[in-house]
């Protein structure tokens, strides 16, 4: 894989994973309003609602109205909303890291294929890779899964099923027809900054 097309290929997805995040940030914030208001009355003690919060409170703001100092009385009754701009920098953030593991998942998982292509599957973000290895060709249907966690941190999950000259294999069989792990060396990271989750910013 001397180019390393499958790099290439899922490293360009990274503004689709960006835009998942997004979405997700958006349906929570509407939910948590809907359920405690525009000013988020009582998150920090909600059982609910409190880790999702500190989830994404660094892509919410208040407007102050140009003020740097507030009553916390003053600050209870100013409604939250998105910061367009915290989100587009968290989004892009977390898709160029998610997109990068994404890579690194799949590179140990399938080794050193040959002749790689990479095509859409579908309209939910899967994909169909297709290469060579050791004389057989190998087709992965690659699916993109958005699952929460129970502190409300959004992930993704590429769940695959592998296909050698045509017939279904296991993982285990496929890594001993592979043997060994892959030769080249796994993608740089990102550069700039790279989210290890979706936590940070102020409230």
């Amino acid at each position: 894989m001397k180019e390393d097309i499958l790099r290439d290929e899922l490293l360009r997805r990274a503004p689709e994973l960006a835009e998942d995040y997004k979405r997700f940030v958006r349906h929570t914030f509407k939910r948590m309003q809907e359920a405690l208001g525009e000013t988020l009355k009582g998150v920090g003690g909600s059982w609910t609602w409190s880790r999702t919060y500190d989830a994404i409170k660094g892509n919410l703001k208040q407007d102050w109205g140009g003020r740097s100092v507030l009553m916390y009385e003053e600050s209870l009754k100013i409604p939250y909303q998105i910061n367009e701009e915290a989100l587009g920098r968290n989004a892009q953030a977390y898709g160029e890291r998610v997109a990068l593991e994404w890579y690194n998942k799949m590179r140990a998982k399938l080794g050193d294929l040959e002749s790689v292509t990479v095509v859409d599957a579908g309209t939910g973000g899967d994909v169909l890779i297709k290469g060579r290895i050791k004389g057989h060709d190998v087709a992965v249907e690659q699916h993109r899964i958005i699952n929460a966690s129970s502190r409300g941190l959004l992930f993704h999950q590429f769940p695959a099923r592998i296909y050698v000259d045509g017939k279904f294999m296991s993982e285990a069989a496929y890594r001993k027809l592979v043997g060994g792990a892959p030769s080249s060396k796994a993608a740089r990271k990102p550069t700039g900054p790279v989210m290890r989750g979706l936590r940070g910013g102020a409230r």
